[in-house]
């Protein structure tokens, strides 16, 4: 995968940064066609307890403080004020295969991270007209003012992979890159200190790559023998943990005329928060081979903000009957990123003993523009008198129609941005559910699908579904709701890439006969159980 500038190539390649496996390890564009998914797709359910349990379908539902954020409108039908607050527990788990080969795969690699984290908290203020009680057609019958935070998307996890590869090497990546550099650049931080000579000199410190003595620009990788064959198989294993999370800041008004038809309006803020902490391995099975091991740290945080509107209507025919549509304008989000690496080489090229030879690059960092896609949702209850509801929606979210735009180079995104017209495409995301009353009894259950959103690419799989079900239970005028929400998809991932091309370090390796092999990746199974206690109370 690759970023901006050499400079930003270089990074993305060591760092590792997640990334589809694409047919002959072709890449495309700067790879922030990756981040621009990544943060356009919702994996979390928003919202309260109740409608969480009802696998996330709002839009007809109404009465729900998840309407804020959701289908404004739906505050149309609130009787009395309301604030609501929810803590959300859980886990989130991966397993994970990692292919050397595309006939390879090595033991599987389970992870676990725990998640905790406000869920919600949002606050609602119904305002009723001096003649409430008026009827027919036409007639103002109030409505209400909303102020919530909600989860969007909730990046805590982790995944790890180890197998053995017996083709390459990371250190055959971190050659390709410097290849054609004069050694004087990573030799004098005075004159060459930016750019991709920057981000390799660590790597050339750490001994990460051997210079050629008779010419200065080409470059060996120490974990091969003289012939340029592979020492041995290479015992690679690495871990990724991320942290934060993805929330929505709303404003909302929603209006009821004569019980019968409501409009919301609301005015969104959306903040990102993202941090990334890979940890990848590399040893020789040889023994006492001249690199005994090395590891490469890299960092990676990622903050956004962004603005969006949504407009919603609900109509109520007859009682039983709600149907409810709701639009929301695409977020343009100001993105802006900083990363940081250090490599450490325990090898005894340089005294002929095992030492450690350490190095970091300095930080780096780069701001952007993104804009995710609109999204559309129209759905329909049906309220079966005071003993609940049941509920389904379709969502339409286009992919295809996300955008990246550099401050500065309106050119520089243009392959990315073709790579989005052209690998993902629009789906329509359902969920349905039901809820079921007895007294003061609720018993909630819902299930989404959202479909693989990726053509063309890789054949891997990454739909998503949600398995939900909750209770509650109201006194006074408090409620407490609890839910709990099964996610599971499937990604995949790329610490490096051996994509390089016929001239260069691969044409070198080439020419001896070596065959470099493909780029080695990991298929990631994620299962995350989520549960939210909301507390709810009317005033």
């Amino acid at each position: 995968m690759q970023r901006k500038t050499c400079l930003v190539l270089f990074l993305a390649l060591i760092i590792g940064l997640p990334t589809w496996v694409q047919a002959q390890t072709q890449t495309l564009g700067l790879g922030y066609y990756e981040d621009a998914f990544r943060y356009s797709r919702l994996t979390s359910t928003m919202g309260s307890s109740r409608i969480q349990a009802v696998g996330g379908a709002q839009t007809a539902v109404g009465g729900d403080i998840s309407n804020i954020t959701g289908n404004p409108a739906g505050l149309g039908f609130f009787g009395k004020s309301m604030f609501t607050i929810g803590i959300g527990g859980g886990n989130a788990g991966t397993k994970t295969d990692y292919f050397t080969q595309q006939t390879n795969t090595n033991p599987n690699v389970s992870n676990g991270r725990g998640l905790t984290n406000l869920n919600h908290i949002a606050g609602a203020i119904t305002l009723k007209p001096q003649d409430e009680d008026s009827e027919g057609s036409g007639t103002w019958r109030g409505g209400s003012f909303g102020l919530s935070v909600t989860r969007a998307n909730n990046f805590q996890g982790m995944l790890g992979f180890k197998g053995t590869n017996s083709q390459n090497s990371m250190t055959d990546s971190y050659c390709a890159q410097a290849w054609g550099i004069h050694e004087r650049q990573f030799q004098n931080p005075i004159d060459f200190n930016t750019g991709t000579v920057a981000y390799l000199r660590p790597l050339y410190q750490s001994i990460l790559f051997l210079v050629d003595v008779n010419n200065p620009t080409q470059y060996y990788s120490p974990m091969r023998t003289t012939s340029e064959r592979l020492a041995g198989n290479m015992l690679q294993e690495g871990v990724i943990e991320t942290r934060g999370g993805q929330y929505q800041w709303n404003f909302a008004f929603g209006g009821n005329i004569a019980d019968k038809f409501y409009f919301g309006f609301s005015a969104g803020m959306t903040t990102i928060n993202h941090k990334q902490y890979t940890t990848y391995k590399e040893s020789s099975d040889v023994p006492n081979w001249i690199v005994q091991k090395f590891t490469a740290y890299d960092t990676l945080q990622v903050k956004g903000t962004g603005i969006n509107f949504t407009l919603g209507f609900v109509a109520r025919p007859i009682n039983l009957l709600r149907i409810g549509v709701s639009f929301t304008a695409p977020t343009s989000f100001s993105m802006q990123e900083t990363y940081g690496n250090t490599f450490v080489n325990v090898t005894s090229l340089r005294t002929g003993s095992y030492t450690e030879e350490r190095a970091s690059a300095p930080e780096g960092s780069y701001t952007y523009n993104l804009r995710t896609p609109m999204r559309a949702n129209a759905g329909v209850a049906v309220f079966i008198k005071k003993y609940g509801f049941l509920t389904a929606e379709v969502e339409y979210v286009g992919y295809n129609n996300m955008n990246l735009r550099d401050y500065d180079d309106a050119t520089l995104f243009t392959d990315d941005n073709t790579t989005i017209r052209n690998v993902y495409k629009g789906v329509l995301n359902y969920k349905g559910g039901a809820e079921f009353r007895y007294e003061k009894f609720y018993l909630r259950g819902g299930y989404a699908y959202q479909p693989n959103p990726v053509q063309n690419l890789d054949g891997l799989d990454r739909s998503l579904q949600q398995i939900t079900g909750g209770f509650g239970f109201a006194f006074d005028k408090n409620t407490i709701d609890i839910s709990l929400v099964n996610t599971t998809f499937k990604s995949a991932y790329q610490p490096y890439s051996t994509n390089f091309g016929a001239n260069g370090y691969g044409g070198y390796l080439t020419s001896n006969g070596v065959e470099v092999g493909d780029s080695p990746y990991s298929v990631s199974k994620h299962s995350i159980l989520q549960g939210v206690l909301t507390y709810s109370r009317k005033f």
